[in-house]
């Protein structure tokens, strides 16, 4: 009996494993984010006590194909990643420095497929840090979260002029902008269902953001220098299979009034539970567009990354390994540290 006991324990404890190798051999590069002590609130402030003692990622790698030069509109970027077990989320803090601010495509960027040509930011999660070519964003294995600010000009269609900041005087103190939220091929919008933006349940999504410009003669937003913040806490997957394979349809009020939590939270998503020494594949990533196109979509001249792979959005294979640290210590006990 106690044979059999000790197998059934072993087959418990290989299922509970992830499906592949947790270790950094598939990663381009790897970082440790550590535990947050307490968490912050997502409000697009990063001045909290909280991100003070979280370590710096590089996110200085040019994914751009072919490459751009550093230049005008190069993007000068601070990002900092950690995690939470109580919350059971990954927390994101990224600090953008724009000589030349583009967006202005409907939500900020989320026109049909031509998003990632704007000032869009995304996030590349592989929650089980396959380094596969074929985890991608049509598999379920890996998701693309994009986040989109609105846009700085009037919008391609004049009846619906709320989608901008057109209207929102230019400030040089950073003001709350608000963000749509999306994860390609799985939760996707669309101008004619959300011409707001779509926003996902707080409890596996969360985002905030605020915009300033530097410049203080400057009358509109529009080619100004300016600077702007991301907040994002995210729930980390091993999958997410797009609504249709559900039965659940983007259109309906009732799913999208509550973040779609209904489909969010279905066990065959398998979340994470995080742990110290887990593994995620990643990267955050920031698109950059610097010169303004009055009769056309805007171009993407930067895409600036933690790994300098062009594409990973769609695939595993070239990302960065996030290693979930120890608990940070807590604000009171910096000065002992």
């Amino acid at each position: 009996m106690k044979r059999v006991c000790g197998f059934c324990v072993m087959v418990l404890a290989l299922a509970a494993l992830p499906a592949f190798a947790q270790d950094t051999s598939v990663n381009v590069n790897s970082f440790t984010a550590p535990e947050l002590p307490t968490v912050p609130e997502i409000d697009g402030v990063l001045e909290d006590s909280v991100w003070a003692g979280v370590p710096t990622i590089p996110m200085d790698k040019d994914g751009d194909s072919p490459a751009a030069d550093p230049g005008t509109g190069d993007l000068d970027i601070t990002l900092k990643v950690a995690w939470d077990e109580e919350t059971n989320c990954v927390y994101f803090g990224v600090h953008v420095i724009d000589e030349s601010y583009i967006n202005t495509a409907g939500h900020g960027s989320s026109v049909g497929a031509n998003g990632w040509k704007n000032e869009r930011l995304e996030i590349i999660i592989d929650g089980s840090n396959s380094g596969l070519s074929e985890s991608n964003c049509a598999s379920g294995w890996h998701q693309q979260y994009c986040f989109d600010m609105r846009n700085i000009v009037d919008p391609w269609d004049p009846d619906n002029s709320y989608y901008g900041m057109a209207d929102t005087p230019v400030s040089t103190e950073y003001i709350p902008v608000l963000v749509s939220e999306h994860i390609t091929n799985i939760l996707q919008p669309s101008e004619d269902t959300y011409p707001d933006g779509l926003y996902l349940h707080d409890d596996y999504v969360e985002s905030a953001a605020q915009l300033k410009c530097t410049n203080p003669d400057a009358t509109e937003w529009l080619e100004q220098p300016v600077e702007f913040v991301w907040e994002i806490k995210l729930a980390i997957f091993q999958e997410l299979f797009a609504l249709s394979e559900w039965g659940y349809s983007e259109d309906d009020p009732d799913l999208a009034a509550n973040g779609f939590e209904e489909y969010l939270a279905l066990p065959d998503h398998q979340r994470v539970d995080l742990e110290e020494d887990y593994v995620i594949g990643f990267t955050v990533q920031q698109n950059d567009s610097d010169v303004y196109n009055p009769d056309g979509e805007p171009s993407r001249e930067h895409q600036t990354n933690t790994t300098g792979f062009d594409g990973n959005w769609n695939s595993s294979e070239n990302l960065s390994g996030l290693i979930l640290g120890p608990t940070m210590a807590g604000v009171g006990d910096w000065t002992l540290r």
